[in-house]
């Protein structure tokens, strides 16, 4: 949705709505998360790439800006393999 709307050069507010609201709802359920990882980074590095993400994405308004975004997606998708094999690891589950 963000990137054919920047990529067409349409209103971006919607996209970038729906992103702050996605990375918003992602940090709130990590926090129940903090249970398997009390003295683990693992969670707050998940949320802190979700944070970024959102600032990116709002402080994006065309294609040329969009390394930004794709590195601070990619950080998003890096941290929450991390996150993953993490729980599952606790859980004695091998991905």
């Amino acid at each position: 949705m963000f990137i054919s709307a920047i990529n067409n050069k349409q209103d971006l507010s919607n996209p970038k709505e729906k992103i702050k609201m996605l990375a918003a709802s992602q940090i709130g359920e990590t926090e129940n998360l903090r249970k398997f990882f009390p003295e683990d980074n693992v969670v707050t590095k998940y949320q802190d790439a979700l944070s970024r993400f959102s600032t990116v994405a709002a402080n994006t308004f065309d294609a040329t800006q969009m390394k930004d975004w794709v590195e601070s997606f990619g950080s998003v998708i890096d941290s929450k393999s991390t996150l993953s094999k993490e729980l599952y690891g606790k859980l004695g589950v091998s991905i």
